[in-house]
């Protein structure tokens, strides 16, 4: 009973609908197959049911021919599965972007014609005359067939993952050219404090959410997988550059403070010292020279107040701080002196006045 051939020939399958066949013959024993088929006898095993003739219950020959039928059809279905597996394993493959995308259609069908070349040359050897060449050739075609089938396909998808690895690059570039952007903005005091870690976490989410709109409208058949592995991707680099910027933030943040608190002290004792210089008496208490010393010396402490108070402070931030400074004391030092001269020349003429009254009223006495 079955679904089998029905004749001795290759082409003599059954056909749809493909009734099931039922057979009456009598079965015979082990030992007596054995002794009936002389120097084949090793193919007999003690689990197989042997069947005999309904003509002649001897029939060696005939059961011979059924044995190399029967063999040479295990030898075809073995190498079928074979394929079949064969062909589940690059299926499987096929579907996984990075896997495809090691293997080009035409490595893949070379792979195909090597696989079936070892098919086979194994079956030639395995099998028995007379229908062995039929049965090759029949072997073949199915085996071209079906790979042909699967070749096709794994063309279409190997475009499609191309085309879907270009969009993904392309986004990954992207996201990487946005991401050196924002840490060269970081590196800067005055660029980073435009912008808070809040700010700049909803600039990222807008350029994660564009970039993956853009490649779901390139990609081929989109997976859903490939979308989320890539959100994950993107979402990671820009946590861990938003964890550095935040660092950077607030350090420039505490940096520009505390210049700004330099600053705002230089601009008082500035204030201070350009109220003393227009008092002549204590302007001439302290001459240019000192005066610049005491703006030196106060630039000096205002500086090392800086180093000590700054996270990680740039060399580049405190000259800028001590040129602007500098540049401060400079313009109040020539006001500064020309005060003083003013005062001094002021004086000189209050004191020759005072000697001319001084003379002159001596001069009025004795007479």
């Amino acid at each position: 009973m079955g679904w089998g051939r029905i004749g001795w020939g290759c082409d003599d399958t059954l056909k749809p609908p493909k009734t099931l066949q039922e057979l009456q013959v009598p079965l015979i024993t082990v030992p007596t197959c054995r002794e009936r088929f002389g120097k084949c006898s090793h193919w007999i095993k003690n689990d197989m049911l042997c069947p005999g003739s309904r003509g002649d219950p001897s029939g060696p020959c005939q059961m011979f021919q059924m044995a190399i039928t029967f063999h040479n059809q295990r030898v075809v279905d073995s190498a079928l599965t074979d394929h079949a597996v064969f062909l589940r394993e690059n299926d499987g493959l096929s579907r996984r972007m990075v896997d495809c995308l090691t293997m080009d259609p035409n490595a893949m069908a070379e792979q195909f014609e090597e696989q079936r070349r070892w098919l086979l040359g194994r079956c030639r050897e395995e099998m028995r005359e007379p229908e062995k060449e039929t049965l090759l050739m029949a072997l073949e075609a199915e085996m071209n067939q079906e790979a042909e089938t699967f070749l096709e396909t794994y063309r279409r998808r190997y475009q499609h993952h191309t085309t879907n690895q270009r969009a993904m690059d392309r986004a990954r570039r992207d996201h990487a050219d946005f991401l050196r952007e924002k840490d060269g903005l970081s590196q800067r005091m005055a660029d980073c404090l435009t912008v808070d870690p809040s700010a700049m976490a909803e600039q990222f989410m807008e350029q994660r959410r564009s970039l993956l709109e853009r490649c779901q409208k390139e990609m081929k058949e989109p997976e859903e997988t490939l979308m989320t592995a890539l959100k994950a991707e993107l979402t990671r680099e820009a946590e861990t550059f938003l964890g550095t910027y935040r660092r950077h933030y607030q350090s420039h943040n505490i940096n520009q403070r505390v210049m700004d608190r330099a600053r705002q002290d230089h601009a008082d004792f500035l204030r201070e010292k350009d109220g003393l210089s227009q008092r002549m008496g204590e302007c001439l208490t302290v001459t240019p020279s000192a005066m610049a010393e005491q703006l030196v010396e106060k630039r000096r402490s205002l500086l090392g107040r800086c180093r000590e108070e700054m996270k990680e402070p740039e060399e580049t931030l405190l000259t800028a701080v001590e040129a602007e400074l500098t540049r401060e004391a400079d313009i109040f030092l020539e006001t500064s002196r020309e005060r003083y001269l003013c005062h001094l020349t002021n004086l000189g003429q209050k004191l020759g006045q005072g000697l001319i009254l001084l003379l002159a009223a001596k001069s009025s006495f004795r007479d």
